[in-house]
């Protein structure tokens, strides 16, 4: 590969690289025989996606490089599909905010026009 033009695929067509591999011919072809040969069940290969997300979560990653590794367009898309996975977040996130506007604390500063 030394040498050779990058592809704007993670997964080229191995005939044309300006184009990405046929998913389905993953799937069919290699995938599941893969899977079988292994002696595991079928799962979708989107799965194992979900399965990334959910295990980084649970250790903590913050949602934003999880955001980054998923490639969601934006963060609320990936706290729509995976903010059940850390409820904690939400309950710090709630004392904090609790916290800080505790009878006697300060305002925050900077807030201009987006404060409600």
């Amino acid at each position: 590969m030394a040498g050779a033009e990058l592809s704007q695929w993670v997964f080229p067509a191995p005939m044309d690289p300006g184009k990405p591999v046929n998913g389905a011919l993953v799937r069919l072809k290699v995938w599941y025989r893969v899977l079988r040969r292994a002696g595991l069940r079928a799962v979708r290969l989107h799965d194992l996606r979900h399965t990334l997300a959910t295990l980084l979560l649970e250790t903590g990653t913050p949602i934003a490089f999880v955001q980054g590794q998923l490639g969601h367009s934006s963060i609320q898309m990936t706290v729509d599909r995976y903010g059940h996975i850390r409820p904690e977040v939400r309950r710090e996130a709630g004392d904090q905010l609790a916290s800080s506007t505790a009878p006697g604390t300060r305002a925050p500063r900077n807030l201009g026009s987006t404060w409600v």
